[in-house]
């Protein structure tokens, strides 16, 4: 009798509805994580078959030609094999990714890529670079140091250019105060801009805070409640 009820609760419609979305949720991931995984071994291809770029001396980046069309397009390549490494985002769902580690080679590889970027005076290398420097990275004998002064000129160089991710970025560092005067009111500004603008970090951003705010509201009014509660009864004794 204990079967057949068991079974009568498996096969009712809310049953099967629930096991039917946990089973999507499932297959939902792998292939998320396929994909990813996809995506950065198509990366690590294109990073060794642009080894002459990433190879490139601060100097050798200033004295290159520019102006060279297959130059400029292994530079654009490289740039966008930058943009996947960095890349917090999964392109089907926006769902969130796991930051990259300052010590992950992924970083280092970022840094060199985008580098020659510069030169173009690229909106995603000025944005990678920015990345970069407000993380540091360090991998092997490859070192850049974390440099607030660094990733705030070079967010700001791409904010100039509308770029929506550098406008968020901006935005923090005025409401941190990292390598400029603190200002949370214009941070604050530019965030919901940007999230007005599309902005997915942004968006969340602001969700976040307003669950920490919404928290504290909560916290503060339990105590408050107690401390009324308490009087009350204490009050009555």
């Amino acid at each position: 009798m204990g079967f057949e009820s068991f079974l009568h609760g498996l096969v009712n419609p809310e049953s099967i509805c629930g096991i039917v979305v946990v089973i999507i949720l499932i297959i939902s991931r792998v292939l998320i994580s396929k994909n990813r995984k996809c995506r950065e071994q198509l990366a690590d291809m294109s990073y060794a078959r642009l080894s002459g770029l990433t190879s490139l001396s601060d100097a050798d980046c200033e004295n290159m030609d520019v102006n060279d069309p297959e130059l400029q397009e292994r530079i654009l390549d490289g740039i966008e094999v930058a943009k996947t490494y960095m890349d917090e985002r999964d392109e089907y769902n926006g769902q969130k990714l796991k930051r990259l580690d300052p010590g992950d080679a992924k970083c280092v590889k970022v840094y060199k890529l985008a580098k020659p970027g510069l030169r173009l005076d690229n909106t995603d290398a000025y944005r990678l670079m920015g990345d970069v420097y407000y993380r540091g990275a360090h991998f092997g004998d490859d070192r850049i140091d974390k440099d607030y002064g660094r990733a705030w000129y070079y967010y700001n160089k791409a904010y100039e250019k509308d770029d929506l991710i550098a406008m968020f970025r901006v935005g923090v560092m005025y409401y941190k105060g990292q390598s400029v005067m603190r200002d949370r009111k214009k941070g604050l500004e530019l965030i919901r801009k940007a999230s007005k603008l599309g902005s997915p970090d942004a968006k969340d951003w602001l969700h976040w805070r307003q669950a920490m705010v919404l928290l504290v509201i909560i916290i503060l009014s339990s105590i408050v409640f107690t401390k009324i509660m308490d009087t009350y009864i204490l009050g009555n004794l």
